[in-house]
């Protein structure tokens, strides 16, 4: 059974880029533009990963990933943003990101970092 992965973005070509690159790769992918559906869809479905961005619509990525951890402490959610700054950082690992991976990046990069984090799951 393949990781499903939920990947929040806002920028249609990196959502669209995303998710077939991970499908690709093997992954079961599921694609929303903005934090308050991808809200909904985190309560009504099961992640592997979230990979989220930080600026949206309706609600931004750190609200999102706050709003996770009231209900999944343990969902592990990669943040990506273009708009990188120690702040953002900070309270992005603050609210429990495993990663946080500055805008623009490699898709070959990003996998890594994604199987790296399921693999290191899967061992404890």
């Amino acid at each position: 059974m393949p990781y499903k992965l939920l990947i929040v973005e806002d920028n249609t070509d990196t959502l669209l880029g995303l998710k077939t690159y991970f499908e690709r790769k093997g992954f079961s992918v599921d694609i929303v533009d903005n934090g308050k559906d991808a809200y909904a869809m985190i309560q009504d479905n099961s992640y592997s990963l979230v990979i989220t961005d930080i600026n949206m619509p309706f609600m931004d990525g750190l609200n999102f990933l706050s709003k996770i951890r009231s209900i999944d402490e343990e969902l592990p959610v990669i943040v990506i943003t273009a708009f990188s700054n120690l702040d953002n950082m900070i309270i992005s690992f603050d609210l429990g990101a495993v990663d946080f991976v500055e805008k623009p990046f490699d898709p070959d990069e990003l996998l890594k970092r994604v199987n790296n984090i399921l693999n290191n799951l899967n061992s404890l």
